[in-house]
């Protein structure tokens, strides 16, 4: 009786060489994870940082009919990707002026505007101005973070990417509204 087993053969020295580049990875990977809460974010990482809990107040007062508020002008805090407030008020014409050239900003914009069916109530914009200007940097990321703040502001009907004041004519903004209702 043959009492000696066959030994298993070795793995070839490129597959083993391959298990050791794919647990090295998962190493780098499992090294290299950070848990970056929703409404925090670090420079660069491609992430807004919208902790500041003054943000979601003023979207709230202008999506809440009973204030005054009908607007809210979120920027950055200078060289970070860190949100605040600009400004907010009861005009349209006052946010339009508070936009400069060269700063990157979002809005959220409430207008009282009746419906095909003829009932009025609050139609919300959400506007992401990134004017001539604006450097090179920002304007890369700025899709991302566009993208971002338009979950942050959630409930809007139209959303307005504009480069210029024209772009943000009342007259051309009540048209993307009727553009929707068709």
């Amino acid at each position: 009786k043959n009492l000696h087993q066959p030994h298993p053969t070795p793995p070839s020295p490129s597959a083993s060489h391959h298990h050791r580049q794919i647990d090295r990875r998962i190493d780098i990977m499992t090294s290299h994870q950070h848990i970056i809460p929703e409404s925090s974010a670090s420079v660069g990482a491609g992430q807004i940082d919208l902790s500041d809990p003054e943000l979601k107040e003023k979207y709230e007062d202008v999506k809440n009919e009973k204030t005054p508020s009908k607007w809210v002008l979120y920027g950055y805090v200078p060289k970070s990707d860190k949100i605040r407030i600009v400004g907010s008020g009861d005009n349209y014409s006052e946010m339009l002026d508070e936009l400069t050239s060269g700063a990157p900003a979002f809005a959220f914009v409430s207008f009282n505007l009746e419906s095909s069916y003829g009932s009025k109530g609050a139609k919300f914009a959400y506007i992401t101005w990134t004017p001539d200007g604006v450097p090179a940097t920002r304007k890369g990321v700025m899709h991302a973070h566009s993208e971002q703040m338009a979950k942050f502001l959630k409930g809007f009907n139209v959303q307005i990417n504009a480069r210029t004041e024209d772009d943000l004519a009342e007259d051309v903004v009540l048209e993307a509204f009727k553009k929707v209702r068709r």
